[in-house]
């Protein structure tokens, strides 16, 4: 339980909405995404071991309503790919990374519900790709799909009478059965 400062950085911009990990480089290291909404900046930066963070590019035209971004495994090779959403439109995006900054499209989803509040990635299937939970408060709805590689996303299975009020669904492994678990927590405030 004990932890140690690699290296301090205290000019970091103040308003980035999202910093994300992913391999994004293809270094061994984990590296980041920072994502400004009210510029629309997109910029991928590598680790070295060190806590030097060098970039490897800025986007300066992104899209500034993206509501969620979700690193994973969804198009086949070594780097982390994105899945990019927003609801305002019920837009879904696919990409890849390719180690340099650049992000070819997969494949591109309109008609996406608009109210999905949380995205959450796992092991939920048994295909090779990373597999996706939409979560709707709205509802209660569940849904599960799977990824396979080309951005396509058959459902595994929809629950439609879940609980409206998870604040967050955390992932992880603790049941130890080679699938992801997830945890459902719910703020009682």
């Amino acid at each position: 339980g004990n932890i140690s400062t690699i290296k301090p950085h205290l000019d970091w911009a103040r308003d980035w909405d999202l910093i994300l990990p992913g391999n994004f480089g293809g270094d061994g290291h984990t590296d980041l995404l920072f994502y400004k909404r009210s510029t629309g900046e997109g910029t991928f930066v590598t680790t070295d071991g060190s806590g030097n963070i060098p970039t490897i590019k800025q986007h300066l035209d992104w899209d500034r309503d993206w509501d969620l971004i979700i690193p994973g495994s969804f198009g086949g090779d070594r780097h982390t790919d994105l899945l990019f959403y927003k609801r305002s439109s019920g837009e879904g995006l696919f990409v890849s990374t390719d180690g340099s900054g650049n992000m070819p499209t997969i494949k591109q989803h309109l008609g996406w519900d608009k109210d999905w509040d949380l995205i959450i990635l796992g092991d939920f299937g048994s295909g090779a790709h990373r597999d996706l939970l939409f979560y709707k408060r709205s509802t209660g709805e569940g849904t599960f799909v799977m990824t396979d590689g080309s951005g396509n996303i058959p459902t595994i299975r929809q629950h439609l009478n879940w609980d409206k009020d998870w604040a967050l669904i955390i992932p992880g492994f603790f049941g130890g059965v080679g699938f992801t678990d997830l945890l459902f927590y719910k703020s009682l405030q």
